[in-house]
Parts: C-alpha cells; sequence; structure tokens
C-alpha cells in the first residue's frame, strides 16, 4: 500500500500488522471448536458463509486444525515487521494491543524454533495454551 507516493515503515508493514489479529482470531475460535467437541470444519464452513469469512479462514483454516505450517509467510519475519510497527506507534503513542500479543506469541514460537514455519503457526501457541498437544 503507498500513500502519498512514499512508502513509510507503517505502509510497509501494516498488512502484515493487521493480519496478525486476524490469525489470532481464526485460531482461537478453531481451538475453541476442538475443545467443545464440535466438527471443526463444519465451524469454518458455516463461518466462512457470514460476516466472519476471511482469506486466513478460508486459505489457513486447514492448517491450523491439522496443526501443521508448511511455509507461506515465516514467523521470523512477521516478528520483524511487527517489532518495526511497534516501534513506531511507540513513537506516535499508539496503542497496537492485538499486535503486541502476536508478537509475543511469535517470540515464543522463534524460540521453541519454528521461525520458519508458516505465521499461521500462531494457532501452535494457541493450542499450547489450551492444553491441547503439539
Amino acid at each position: 500500500m503507498i500513500v502519498g507516493g512514499i512508502l513509510t515503515p507503517l505502509e510497509g508493514v501494516s498488512t502484515s500488522k493487521f493480519l496478525a489479529g486476524t490469525y489470532l482470531g481464526v485460531a482461537e475460535g478453531i481451538v475453541l471448536a476442538i475443545k467443545a467437541g464440535l466438527d471443526v470444519e463444519q465451524v469454518v464452513e458455516a463461518l466462512g458463509g457470514g460476516a466472519a469469512q476471511s482469506w486466513v479462514l478460508a486459505n489457513r483454516s486447514g492448517r491450523m486444525i491439522d496443526n501443521e505450517y508448511p511455509l507461506g509467510f515465516k514467523v521470523a519475519l512477521h516478528r520483524k515487521d511487527l517489532g518495526i510497527a511497534l516501534d513506531l506507534a511507540a513513537q506516535l503513542g499508539a496503542a497496537l494491543p492485538v499486535s503486541a500479543l502476536a508478537a509475543q506469541l511469535e517470540s515464543g514460537l522463534i524460540a521453541q524454533d519454528h521461525a520458519d514455519d508458516d505465521m499461521s503457526a500462531l494457532a501452535r501457541s494457541i493450542r499450547g495454551l489450551s492444553g491441547l498437544e503439539d
């Protein structure tokens, strides 16, 4: 996204930053459905037909359900982008709590040797926090 003809740090990372919340939301929904004993694929299909529809739901929920995260956009690269966005937000006095949470979870994934996983591996963190085996 380019606004005003010059690519700023915020514009360069905004897409990744805003996607973090979507990834976390989809991961939470999938984990909740698993823990509730629901047919998770049926839940995803139902959500995909309504206001919850998103590219992440349609294209990454299967990875989250299977707990397999082949390379797409690396966790480590997304974490770097979040760092840029969070640094800029701090300079501007803007609160980005969802981004901060995603950054914390991604730092944990990197420490657990998942830096090269697709960023949908955020679900791995939510699964772990929920007591689901890795």
